[in-house]
């Protein structure tokens, strides 16, 4: 090399290097997708078995539908109707006399061990006219509630809703670890849409509910995009 090159190239300005990603966030971008993934698969087999334990939910028997006579008597012998999910049952709304659209509390009905202590607390004997009213009413609502428990139990729901939450949650945790490294690159910034995204997704099945991936990664976020924006604090 002349020495009127080498001083050409000693002359010229240094320039910056460009920045390069935190290994750290790079590394925990790598899970996401398989967590999202594993997300999935399980959201998918609760989906099934709940499909499959609604196929075999009984119907309610109209014996041990409660009226409003049956809850002053037999108070604390009722429970609200419920679904294979354990949420009440809202029959469909109806339409008044004056035609505006109301409508209606779940059904409440006879549970069988209640009822069973009412008898016995209240000396009602099986051969009297209201022990011989009592019994079927109880046979009926022991019936009904082994075959929900049955459904629920053969179609496994309940570790399907413990596996989709566990993997809802290694999502939400991933992400909260994701928001503690500032990106510094765009790669850096897909990194956390994408966590947000996936959390977004699994996030109803949380106890932090919707809304909450937004909280944690959503600001965050556009201040990266605006720090690595043309003209943003890392552009300059």
């Amino acid at each position: 090399m002349s020495q009127k090159l080498a001083l050409a190239l000693a002359a010229r300005p240094m320039v910056d290097p460009l920045p390069t990603e935190t290994p750290e966030l790079l590394a925990l971008g790598a899970e996401i997708e398989p967590k999202l993934q594993a997300y999935r698969a399980a959201a998918e087999r609760l989906r099934k078995a709940r499909a499959t334990a609604e196929s075999l939910w009984p119907m309610v028997p109209e014996e041990i539908v409660t009226t409003r006579d049956d809850r002053q008597l037999y108070d604390g012998c009722h429970d609200r109707e419920m679904d294979v999910d354990g949420e009440d049952v809202w029959p469909p709304d109806y339409v008044g006399a004056d035609g505006k659209t109301y409508g209606r509390p779940p059904r409440r009905l006879f549970k069988a061990e209640p009822l069973k202590k009412f008898v016995i607390e209240h000396g009602i004997g099986s051969r009297t006219s209201w022990g011989r009213q009592l019994r079927p009413i109880i046979a009926a609502s022991e019936k009904y509630e082994t075959a929900c428990a049955e459904a629920i139990e053969i179609t496994g729901v309940e570790d399907a809703k413990d596996a989709v939450r566990r993997s809802a949650y290694d999502l939400q945790d991933l992400a909260r670890a994701i928001g503690e490294y500032a990106p510094t690159t765009v790669g850096g910034i897909f990194i956390r849409a994408r966590a947000l995204a996936a959390y977004s997704e699994a996030e109803e099945h949380t106890y932090s509910g919707k809304g909450k991936a937004g909280a944690l990664l959503g600001l965050e976020l556009a201040d990266a995009v605006l720090r690595l924006a043309p003209g943003g604090s890392l552009a300059n």
